[in-house]
């Protein structure tokens, strides 16, 4: 895209919503126009109870156990704890612990040929592990470190906030809004694993990726999901940076075009629905990228207010 041509895709806020729908918008430089965000998948939005809290025990020593007499153990274990899930849970933890492959090990474990294995001391003994870490409402993501997302498997660490589905769901809504459109300059603002502005540079045709967070950990796993996603292409790696930076200290590189498209999936749970999420998102992952005041607006506002700044352009009507 030509620096005549830059600026008429402007910003897009988009959001995950647990509670509520927010609808992503695309401002041009003529009319504001809405993308649909697809209805939201599963929530998390189980309160926190005394019933839920674990009494420290120790699990059944389960060598030699066949596999479908441990993932039935398990997934009692893990109803008594409260955990969400658990039918979901056990056979990826289980898959895990027998190094099965990712791609299939799910649906081997569900197989009767893999149903009459029997666990090792060294399978048993991962799997154990992993179902302790579980029934401490650990999301299964940053136990196994890895998920996927669309058709990327992709490296998740605590804090950083698990790949969800109403968020394939935004990225899609992107690229079929923007396909076509070719050298888009884009900039993901917080990027977390990474995977928004991952899957955009991938997908969109000779688009350019700046991806910015404040937490260290953040842009370490979004460099590694380059990696991953690219696969080492050096013309797609090129097109792709991550940076330690807030959007308030953001400068735009001297010679840069400015920006046609801004993505974030920022904080935006109102602070009194906060304590009523699971605890698997409660105990683990980031506050900070949840949480956002009285009505979750804050982060949003912000953001909004800062991008005309970060772009180098005032925008007619952006207040």
């Amino acid at each position: 895209m030509t620096k005549e041509t830059s600026g008429r895709l402007v910003a897009l806020i988009a959001m995950s919503v647990l509670f509520r729908f927010i609808q992503p918008l695309i401002f041009s430089s003529n009319s504001a126009h809405r993308l649909t965000q697809s209805r939201i998948g599963r929530a998390c939005s189980r309160c926190r109870s005394s019933q839920s809290e674990l009494k420290s025990e120790s699990l059944e020593n389960m060598v030699g156990w066949t596999v479908s007499e441990a993932c039935t153990y398990a997934v009692e274990k893990l109803e008594e704890a409260n955990v969400v899930e658990p039918e979901a849970s056990v056979p990826h933890l289980i898959a895990a612990a027998l190094n099965l492959d990712w791609d299939t090990g799910y649906r081997d474990v569900m197989n009767h040929p893999h149903q009459s294995i029997q666990l090792t001391e060294g399978s048993a003994g991962k799997f154990n592990s992993f179902l302790k870490r579980r029934l401490q409402h650990e999301p299964i993501q940053y136990i196994l470190g890895q998920w996927d997302f669309l058709d990327y498997t992709v490296s998740v660490r605590s804090p950083l906030l698990c790949p969800r589905p109403e968020t394939e769901e935004m990225v899609l809504s992107i690229v079929a809004e923007c396909k076509g459109t070719k050298n888009l300059h884009i900039l993901d603002i917080g990027c977390g694993t990474g995977i928004i502005g991952l899957s955009l540079a991938d997908q969109l045709d000779h688009s350019i990726v700046q991806a910015i967070d404040i937490e260290p950990i953040a842009v370490s796993t979004s460099l590694e999901n380059a990696h991953r996603i690219f696969q080492n292409d050096a013309s797609k790696m090129s097109r792709y940076k991550c940076n330690l930076v807030s959007l308030g200290d953001f400068v735009l590189e001297e010679g840069s075009d400015r920006f046609d498209l801004v993505v974030s999936n920022p904080p935006y749970i109102p602070t009194a629905d906060y304590e009523r999420l699971s605890r698997d998102v409660v105990d683990y992952e980031s506050r900070s990228a949840l949480e956002a005041g009285i009505d979750g607006m804050d982060v949003i506002y912000d953001i909004i207010e800062r991008i005309p700044r970060a772009n180098q352009v005032r925008f007619a009507g952006w207040k």
